[in-house]
């Protein structure tokens, strides 16, 4: 450590800690005064989500800024001398703790296989939900689909609502849309929607689907719980749900339930559409 400039060199097992989060390196230039620095050779650990992001060079900026040159990021625990099960690799990262990483030329491994390439991909490296684009489903089906691909979008609408739109493209089949949101008004009350539009270019017909699930607890006697399914023709699911179980059902319940209690008794309304 030179006092006169602040300049700290460190070699070897070298291990920074800031708050909960630890930065390992082989060797560490940095100007403690500044803050400002190189990482050779290093990873940064972050506890609350679990980020490990890994580089061959870290140049750091300042205390929650990198530019990392040829990059990895995962929140898979890893183990020395196994790959985790899937993370992101990059030729250029710019990481800003506690908010974005932004990448360049990046590649999806898993288990250290390339299963997909990305010229550009900006991800969050926070503790709250953020808005942005999440991994596509691409495949491909026999079944009269073709090829596949489902783009979800997250949206975090506020504390207590948030909701993913999805676009689904079947190369043999047709375009749809899928919507899911979720809402928490109080304790006592809250709720999910899932709904899904697809226009099928073979039957020339819309096809929809939407679920709607609700708990409402009026006072600590009365409560109401809803349970919605709808189905414009009976075998939506069938020809476009890719779970086993949905495309086998023989049948579709919806359910109204609300109960009143009592000190000596106790009463129940089911109404139920199939």
């Amino acid at each position: 450590l030179e006092n006169a400039t602040g300049l700290l060199t460190a070699d070897g097992h070298v291990e920074l800690f800031q708050g909960e989060d630890l930065l390992k390196a082989d060797r560490m230039e940095l100007n403690v005064n500044t803050s400002q620095g190189v990482v050779y050779k290093g990873r940064i650990d972050t506890r609350k989500d679990n980020y490990h992001i890994e580089g061959e060079r870290m140049e750091r900026l300042s205390e929650e800024v990198y530019l990392i040159d040829q990059g990895s990021m995962t929140t898979c625990d890893i183990c020395e001398g196994s790959a985790p099960a899937w993370r992101f690799r990059a030729k250029k990262l710019r990481l800003r703790l506690d908010h974005y990483a932004v990448a360049k030329g990046v590649a999806l491994e898993i288990k250290d296989i390339p299963v997909a390439y990305l010229p550009y991909l900006v991800f969050p490296v926070k503790t709250t939900r953020q808005s942005g684009f999440l991994m596509p489903r691409i495949g491909y089906s026999t079944k009269e689909e073709g090829y596949k691909y489902l783009q979800p979008f997250y949206w975090a609408i506020g504390h207590s609502q948030d909701a993913t739109i999805s676009l689904d493209y079947r190369s043999a089949k047709g375009l749809g849309g899928i919507l899911e949101y979720r809402y928490v008004l109080s304790r006592v009350s809250q709720g999910r929607l899932e709904s899904l539009y697809f226009y099928d270019r073979d039957l020339k017909q819309e096809r929809i689907d939407l679920r709607y699930r609700h708990t409402q607890t009026f006072t600590e006697r009365l409560d109401l719980k809803a349970d919605v399914n709808f189905l414009n023709s009976k075998d939506v699911r069938k020809d476009l749900s890719s779970i086993t179980a949905e495309r086998t059902q023989s049948s579709m319940e919806s359910n109204l339930f609300l109960h009143h209690r009592t000190d000596l008794h106790s009463l129940s309304l089911l109404t139920r559409y199939s």
